[in-house]
């Protein structure tokens, strides 16, 4: 596939994306992107990773990073504990230090 057919993904938080439905480039904001359910289903598995995060407001790598970290966390049924959430997602939000399961802590904190 040639360079010119690729998502772009620039520093000031904007992803330039191919909105398959409306057949043309558009330059948007991540989250809007994320928003959008068109032009994100037209879009394969890591470009999708890569907007989230970037809408979350992480690097690809740090959501990769706090992935690992979560799946070390879980216990053998997948569940992340309140004290382990508490390391996890620091003080920042009191609603985040429960009980949760690995997908439901992966949204939580913005990397999934």
């Amino acid at each position: 596939m040639s360079s010119n057919y690729r998502t772009k993904y620039h520093r000031d938080g904007t992803v330039t994306v191919r909105d398959a439905y409306r057949q043309k480039w558009a330059r948007r904001d991540a989250g809007s992107v994320l928003a959008d359910d068109c032009v994100m289903s037209s879009l394969g598995e890591g470009e999708r990773a890569r907007i989230e995060a970037m809408a979350h407001g992480m690097t690809l790598a740090q959501a990769r990073n706090l992935a690992r970290r979560l799946v070390r966390a879980a216990n053998d049924e997948g569940t992340v504990q309140a004290a382990d959430m508490l390391d996890l997602a620091g003080r920042r939000d009191p609603t985040l230090h429960t009980t949760a399961s690995i997908a439901c802590a992966a949204r939580a904190l913005g990397c999934y």
